[in-house]
């Protein structure tokens, strides 16, 4: 069979799975222009290329063309916007910049160009520059909507401003996303708006510096306290006089079987303001052991309070989102 009856099916087939016929390509040849030369972003059309084993990979390829354009893009505002303002930009922004492009989801996309050749496929997608621009700011204000809910009413203390924050905080995140996708594809967007929901994440992330818990416990649960104390520390949070009340309270279970000796220790906590409310309050239940003696075992179940503590995290391990 010659070479041109192979390229004659090979045609055929590439029509029949996907609706044309896309020219082959030798394997040596060159890829057409626009690969190397994709066609400039317009105020309409933003462009990518791709490449891939078959033409929805080529096409997934080329869409995240589109998202590193737009990410180079993003990081150039936001430098500019840290400098107009002389303001920072903390570090899990920047870096989880990329990671919230990649996630992009471009809707409003079509294929213009393909090629296939013997290894695979070359496409060039154009996304709706417009569309997408509508999409991004109906999500921008849909989340500045929840974070306003979420914070209303939220003034009256540091801990009840802390509790608003954390819990607009996923919101303040998409906000912030969305406002740095348009910052990039809308030529008319407000710097001053990326940089607000910039700000405010910041402040939302080093929220706990402001917090101050006086641990209210007794003697026989001092050692539940610094593991407390210890945790609040690691996560940002002060403790000393005049914050709002931890309070404390510790009861055990011993036994000794099998010549192991076991300690049960359930631990309630409670959170009180300046007027001795319960903002919150949350109970953990630790077990440690040990074959040498009960004091052994609960330095174990301690151990093990302290892993609880920070899985659930500062907000969750005081009670606020029970």
């Amino acid at each position: 069979m010659t070479k041109s009856n192979i390229r004659s099916i090979l045609s055929l087939l590439i029509f029949s799975i996907y609706g044309f016929t896309a020219p082959v390509q030798e394997p040596n040849s060159a890829p057409p222009a626009w690969v190397s030369e994709p066609p400039a972003n317009t105020p309409d059309k933003m462009w990518g290329v791709g490449e891939g084993d078959d033409l929805e990979s080529a096409k997934r390829s080329a869409l995240k063309d589109v998202a590193a354009r737009l990410r180079v893009a993003i990081s150039a505002n936001i430098e500019t916007s840290v400098t107009v303002r002389q303001d920072t930009v903390d570090r899990y922004s920047r870096t989880s910049l990329s990671e919230d492009v990649q996630r992009t989801e471009f809707r409003n996309f079509r294929l213009e160009k393909s090629v296939a050749f013997v290894e695979g496929f070359y496409a060039l997608v154009s996304v709706d520059r417009r569309a997408f621009i509508a999409d991004a700011e109906q999500q921008l204000v849909a989340a500045e909507k929840e974070i306003s809910d979420r914070l209303a009413g939220s003034e009256s203390s540091s801990i009840e401003r802390f509790v608003a924050q954390q819990k607009a905080l996923p919101w303040m995140e998409k906000a912030a996303a969305s406002a740095q996708l348009l910052s990039a594809a809308d030529p008319g967007f407000d710097v001053d708006r990326l940089a607000n929901h910039q700000a405010a994440l910041s402040k939302a992330r080093s929220a706990a510096g402001d917090l101050i818990f006086d641990i209210k416990a007794g003697k026989d649960s001092q050692d539940v306290a610094n593991t407390l104390r210890t945790f609040l520390n690691e996560s940002g949070m002060r403790v000393g006089g005049g914050g709002a009340a931890l309070v404390v309270g510790t009861s055990i279970a011993q036994d000794t079987i099998y010549g192991s000796h076991t300690v049960q220790l359930r631990i309630n906590l409670s959170v009180l303001d300046a007027r001795q409310r319960n903002l919150a309050s949350r109970e953990f239940t630790v077990h440690g052991s040990s074959v040498t003696n009960y004091q052994l075992a609960r330095q174990v179940a301690l151990k093990i309070l302290g892993e609880k503590l920070r899985e659930a995290g500062p907000l969750a391990a005081l009670g606020f989102n029970q």
